[in-house]
């Protein structure tokens, strides 16, 4: 089923503000969140929808990126939008605590100034981690697989992260398998302060373990250290992050993994300076090759290209070598590679040498 426009999904036009974009989604998102609707499942739906158009159009960077190509900036890789396990209702319910703070609006009747959490197995999320991996420049410009050691909590293989040993659960006493618990209290003026949150005993499982794991403890998770494999795009640079959704900590019992942000550093070159996507090559030519003019062969990210020297070349002048820079990530094409001048001067000439240049200084 095709993707509905982000901006149909909030009810706005392509030129809305920042504040315009956060006020229609705020709006749609109490309407339909899944505590106010609870088993809605059309409502958590739209809960969803309306959360994953709001992460897209509050960041600038993706906001360019999907109105210039649209649902298929999801497909630029790193450096577009892409959730590689699909969005799904635990993605929309931390972006809406992450911003909001699970606070609510009230209505005539209620005032739902607290949601007390995600409800179920959401409020057990696994911690999100941060880590930065340093690639070289080439490995910036092919792309492809690089691997990294982490240490991290990741589900216990002998309770398969229930943390009941044997995995078998039981019902939960206190809230009777529903996973949440809700309490409310007066507020004034005929109104009711509500909350609704996970249950303390089973963490919104709606279950809890008839024996604990005897490997865990009933944790559920155990520690390690995890090789991942992750694909850098093309044309990458310092500073960008990659997500790796359910590579983070484990949940609590039964909760959803954390995300991994991986930081990207990519180190100096010895033979290329990078300057965005232009690449800056230094190459020494004997004086005589300044002076009369040559073709030269220069190394370039793929092999070796030749590039006309005029006659006359000053050092320190630049030549252009267009498309043989460093790919642009999320984009077409290449930068350029700019070759810098040097010239060699010869400490030793022979006599012969000696006499033509006199000559030369005689005719200037």
């Amino acid at each position: 089923m095709a993707q509905r426009d982000y901006y149909e999904v909030l009810g706005l036009k392509k030129n809305a503000s920042s504040n315009e974009i956060t006020k229609a989604y705020r709006k749609r998102a109490l309407k339909y969140h899944p505590d106010r609707n609870l088993d809605d499942k059309k409502a958590e739906e739209k809960f969803k929808e309306a959360t994953e158009a709001y992460e897209v159009l509050s960041d600038g960077e993706k906001k360019a990126q999907y109105d210039e190509f649209g649902h298929d900036a999801q497909d630029l890789g790193a450096g577009g939008f892409r959730y590689t396990s699909g969005f799904d209702i635990n993605d929309a319910m931390n972006i809406f605590m992450r911003d909001f703070g699970g606070r609510g609006g009230g209505s005539d009747n209620d005032i739902f100034s607290m949601f007390g959490g995600m409800g179920g197995s959401r409020s057990q999320r696994g911690e999100n981690l941060e880590y930065t991996v340093s690639i070289p420049l080439k490995k910036a410009y092919e792309g492809g697989k690089v691997s990294i050691t982490i240490p991290r909590t990741v589900d216990c293989s002998d309770c398969k992260g229930t943390g009941a040993k044997g995995g078998k659960l039981k019902t939960c006493p206190q809230c009777k398998g529903s996973g949440r618990i809700q309490s409310g209290r007066s507020a004034g003026m005929g109104q009711m302060f509500m909350s609704i949150g996970a249950c303390p005993s089973c963490g919104g499982r709606g279950k809890t373990a008839a024996k604990p794991c005897d490997r865990c403890g009933g944790r559920g998770s155990r520690s390690e250290r995890s090789n991942i494999s992750v694909t850098v795009p093309r044309g990458i640079r310092s500073g960008k992050k990659m997500r790796l959704r359910g590579k983070g900590n484990a949940g609590g019992p039964g909760g959803p993994p954390g995300d991994l942000y991986l930081g990207v550093e990519v180190t100096d070159d010895e033979k290329f300076r990078r300057e965005g996507d232009d690449l800056y090559r230094d190459i020494i030519i004997p004086f005589y090759k300044a002076i009369l003019g040559a073709e030269i062969e220069v190394p370039t990210m793929k092999g070796h290209s030749r590039v006309k020297v005029p006659a006359g070349i000053q050092p320190g002048t630049k030549l252009r070598m267009k498309g043989k820079g460093m790919p642009r990530m999320g984009g077409k094409g290449y930068g350029n590679l700019y070759v810098v001048i040097g010239v060699n001067i010869p400490k030793r000439l022979s006599e012969k040498q000696r006499e033509l240049i006199a000559e030369f200084e005689i005719s200037e």
